[in-house]
């Protein structure tokens, strides 16, 4: 048999502390309207007094995850369920509210008292959240991390610092390109003059073919030679151009890029001479397309489809 505890102390008209086993809560509002403030979170109630009818919401949904047995960095936690985008709640909000107002004409001097306790409330309940997820990415659970993280940057949607680390969780650890697209976004909305950022952007866009914003974005900062990251915002550029099946403006962008280079031998050299090749071989232009992709075949034969490519050129001769 279980105990039970439950308390409801009046501090003021229409204002009651409510104690029980789980935590210490508050509710205000007169009788048909209130909004209740405790440890399961912010929920409003609206009724018609002596009628049997009510209505009760939970005011801050927190999404919910799938959490997996094992949630290590590895091809499971890729396989793992994404976290649901950001969305807005503002017009239930703003519904619900006018629809308390009209009930309870006094009511919105006491939804502000509530709104002030219930932020007092969960601030602690949000660094708690933070800090679980620092020490589960520490341990190696991303997934685990990333619900955590998911649920404080809902409750402080301007920290910067917190979607960033939030995007990269989602990128770089889970594979999860969407949620991290949404995250990408959010971080582009608070910052929208950080270079990296509009970088990350970019390359998610680019990642879940959105080529016309791909697009847009890079062309809304041309020209590229003072942004620090313009080789590879150039790259995605000719990379949407080529998808969209705009060749020459692709090869235009291509060529623009260290594809001439004699010294450079990293990742961003072989995409240039890649992305170049098969443009030009799209384009018919066999000849140019043969001196690009040679060029990759001999650096790293097993970048992307370089070996069937280099076969179909005639790069490739087979000893029998």
């Amino acid at each position: 048999m279980a105990f039970r505890f439950q308390r409801r102390i009046k501090i003021a008209p229409g204002v009651r502390l409510n104690l029980s086993k789980s935590g210490v809560g508050l509710s205000a509002g007169p009788r048909g309207a209130s909004v209740s403030v405790g440890p399961s979170g912010t929920h409003a109630h609206l009724g018609v007094p002596g009628t049997g009818l009510s209505y009760r919401t939970k005011l801050d949904k927190r999404l919910r995850t799938q959490r997996t047995a094992t949630p290590a960095v590895s091809a499971a936690a890729a396989e793992a369920a994404p976290l649901p985008a950001p969305r807005s709640t503002w017009i239930g909000w703003v519904i619900l509210f006018a629809l308390m107002g009209f009930v309870a004409p006094g009511f919105f001097a006491v939804a502000g008292l509530v709104y002030v306790a219930s932020r007092w409330v969960q601030k602690p309940r949000l660094a708690r959240q933070f800090n679980q997820a620092r020490v589960l990415a520490l341990q190696g659970l991303p997934m685990d991390a990333a619900q955590h993280l998911d649920r404080y940057v809902k409750g402080n949607a301007r920290d910067l610092e917190a979607w960033r680390w939030f995007q990269d969780l989602l990128w770089h650890e889970l594979g999860d390109q969407p949620s991290a697209l949404a995250a990408a976004r959010r971080c582009y909305e608070l910052a929208p003059a950080d270079p990296e950022i509009r970088c990350d952007l970019v390359w998610l866009l680019l990642e879940q073919a959105h080529y016309s914003e791909v697009v847009q974005a890079v062309q809304a900062v041309m020209p590229l030679a003072d942004d620090p990251f313009g080789e590879t915002l150039r790259l995605a550029l000719g990379r949407a151009l080529f998808e969209q099946g705009a060749i020459e403006p692709a090869i235009e962008q291509f060529k623009q890029g260290p594809v001439r280079s004699r010294t450079r031998e990293d990742e961003t050299l072989l995409a240039y001479r890649y992305w170049l090749g098969v443009a030009y071989l799209r384009a018919g232009n066999k000849r140019s397309a043969k001196t690009q992709l040679g060029k990759v075949y001999a650096q790293d034969i097993a970048y992307r489809d370089i070996e069937e490519l280099a076969t179909e050129l005639g790069l490739v001769t087979h000893e029998r």
